[in-house]
């Protein structure tokens, strides 16, 4: 994954817009969060680029969702449900609060954690975390 995610940071660096569609369409559906390069056109105000970029993967990601169930069918729907449910059951699911167990904060870099553990779980705790969010 670091090899597909640096090629992808080499292609975004240098603009190439076929081979940064090609590594986003590999990062994408195993590990979303390393497409973290597929940004840097947002630092230097290259917006037909990123346009081009994310247009292209999400085409990509549509066509391997596509592939996908042309191939597995009905199991393969199931699969991207239960994906999709998973996804929102996060802020739900995820254990906020490590003080608790491990006597600790435990950030684990995530604005909601930091939010939930400040206000101790109140009722709005999840509402202002997704606000503070950008």
């Amino acid at each position: 994954m670091a090899l597909a995610a640096t090629a992808l940071l080499e292609a975004m660096l240098k603009e190439k817009v076929w081979e940064s569609i090609l590594w986003l369409a590999v990062l994408l559906p195993i590990k979303p969060q390393w497409a973290f390069a597929a940004a840097i056109p947002l630092l230097s105000k290259q917006w037909r680029f990123l346009a081009k970029v994310i247009a292209g993967g999400l085409l990509a990601y549509l066509g391997t969702v596509l592939l996908t169930v042309a191939v597995a069918g009905s199991y393969a729907l199931e699969q991207y449900a239960a994906y999709v449910k998973f996804l929102q059951s996060i802020p739900i699911t995820f254990f906020w609060n490590t003080l608790a167990v491990h006597g600790h904060i435990g950030y684990n870099n995530s604005i909601m954690q930091m939010v939930v553990f400040f206000t101790n779980n109140a009722s709005y705790s999840t509402s202002l975390a997704l606000g503070l969010k950008p």
